[in-house]
């Protein structure tokens, strides 16, 4: 997968109109349990090659994810104003939930 082309299934499902965040998760996470000390299945990917418009299927290898932080947060005194600042460790399904927990 190259720059410009549009992933457009994963798994089989559409993922038109999805958000980054979605489509990541989706190829992220398992849509089956997986037992732990198991990997999860891979993530059968559709998307158009933006060269020549040709659509084109592989299988991606999933990882399990841990629950380590995928951000850091600090809170600042800037000019007596107070200032949050948020770093992006990782894009991957966890940030869109752990960026939602951290500006509550």
């Amino acid at each position: 997968i190259g720059q410009g082309d549009e992933i457009v299934e994963v798994d089989g499902s559409s993922v038109l109109n999805r958000s980054p965040f979605e489509v990541s998760s989706l190829i992220q996470e398992s849509p089956v349990a997986v037992p732990k000390g198991s990997e999860p299945p891979p993530a059968a990917i559709s998307f158009i090659r933006s060269s020549d418009g040709k659509k084109i299927s592989v299988e991606v290898p999933r990882k399990r994810i841990d629950d380590e932080p995928v951000l850091e947060t600090s809170l600042k005194r800037e000019n007596g104003v107070r200032v949050g600042y948020v770093r992006l460790l990782e894009f991957d399904s966890a940030a869109e939930r752990e960026l939602a927990a951290a500006l509550e």
